[in-house]
């Protein structure tokens, strides 16, 4: 199976703290990949409210793209019987 996403080398760092030292990572089509961590471990954070965060996701599901990369999706969105996920 070929990788949708490839990435090699990567290192990140802040100030003096290397939070990824050289790493690579694939990802082959048709997978769904997370990456878990806790806060200043190199994760991307870029949070938004709930309503936003629904019209960005509908907005990149309409083209109906190969692959979405989504950094913590349904953090904002209300947990209740009537929230309805996109499948």
């Amino acid at each position: 199976m070929a990788d949708a996403l490839s990435a090699r080398q990567i290192t990140q760092r802040f100030g003096e703290r290397t939070v990824l030292d050289d790493v690579d990572l694939e990802v082959p089509a048709g997978r769904v990949m997370g990456m878990v961590g806790p806060n200043g471990a190199g994760k991307v954070q870029d949070l938004s409210g709930g309503m936003a965060q629904r019209v960005q996701l509908a907005a990149a599901m309409v083209h109906e793209p190969e692959m979405l990369v989504l950094d913590e999706p349904f953090t904002a969105w209300t947990r209740s019987p009537s929230t309805s996920f996109p499948t």
